[in-house]
């Protein structure tokens, strides 16, 4: 896994990581639900998330409850989804997050 702490978004160094949240969504994610619930976990999304792609958008656009103003969503590896409908999915999750 690559240590992104103490990087900002455009890859320069910084001195001070303390301001960053970093999420880790974890490799071998075989569907939708398992990917909306690591990520309402690791970015602590408020109860009322509905574990959908609207959801995860409006969630994503807030995060308000993150202290840090940087915050990084790090992906080991692209969710499995083998639905068929979900190709689109993964393309609306990749703009999302």
């Amino acid at each position: 896994m690559i240590d992104l702490s103490a990087l900002s978004f455009d890859g320069s160094r910084r001195g001070d990581v303390a301001e960053t949240f970093l999420a880790n969504i974890p490799a071998g994610l075989t569907s939708r639900q398992s990917l909306f619930g690591v990520l309402s976990r690791e970015l602590l999304f408020p109860e009322y998330f509905g574990h959908n792609w609207d959801a995860l958008s409006d969630c994503r656009r807030d995060l308000s409850w993150i202290r840090e103003r940087r915050v990084i969503v790090s992906h080991e590896d692209l969710p499995v989804l083998p639905e068929k409908g979900d190709r689109l999915s993964i393309s609306t999750s990749s703009r999302i997050v």
